[in-house]
């Protein structure tokens, strides 16, 4: 027979263990904001991903809704959990902004809903959300992805082709009358020196 100390241990590691257990499932991972790394106590998977992104287009102008997949390549497990970003190079400041509709959150990493999480981890197959671009230029920008498969089997730098900057034909229009208005008065002060 156990003792009093020995059961009440057993009791409260078990109770802590599914409290940090739950705490991911939930995908209230603001921690991993910047790092994109989940807090599961293991490295991740250095093998090829067996999911990926796709997008339903690989340019985007200022506002511009842009629909993002994540799927399972075809006979690989299904995916826990998720964690997804539109980031430009190096930077860890995610850009833009994401909707979604069910078994997705938006969370609040530095901007409001700049980041997509799962709500539960129960088992996906593919989830689609909507990328809305930032309202300027940001250069070319990459959707990034953590896609978790189990508790300790993980992939970080799941990534989306990149997606480059096409202005709008009104911003094209205003950098093209800015151009030739400052050609005219260069030739003006050439004129008048």
């Amino acid at each position: 027979m156990m003792s009093l100390a020995v059961q009440s241990f057993a009791l409260i590691f078990l109770a802590w263990f599914s409290v940090g257990v739950d705490a991911y499932a939930n995908g209230q991972v603001a921690e991993s904001c910047s790092t994109m790394m989940p807090q599961h106590d293991a490295p991740a998977q250095t093998s090829s991903s067996p999911y990926f992104l796709t997008l339903s287009k690989t340019t985007y102008s200022p506002g511009e809704k842009i629909t993002v997949t994540l799927t399972s390549s075809r006979g690989s497990p299904q995916f826990e959990g998720f964690l997804i970003q539109a980031r430009s190079g190096s930077n860890t400041i995610p850009l833009g902004s994401f909707q979604v509709t069910s078994n997705a959150q938006t969370l609040n990493c530095t901007t409001a809903a700049s980041t997509v999480s799962h709500t539960s981890s129960s088992g996906k197959n593919s989830l689609q959300v909507t990328w809305i671009a930032p309202t300027s230029n940001a250069g070319d920008i990459q959707i990034q992805a953590t896609v978790v498969q189990t508790g300790m089997v993980f992939w970080t730098n799941v990534g989306s082709p990149t997606l480059s900057y096409v202005p709008t034909a009104q911003q094209h229009n205003q950098q093209h009358n800015q151009q030739h208005n400052q050609q005219r008065n260069q030739q003006r002060n050439q004129q008048h020196n």
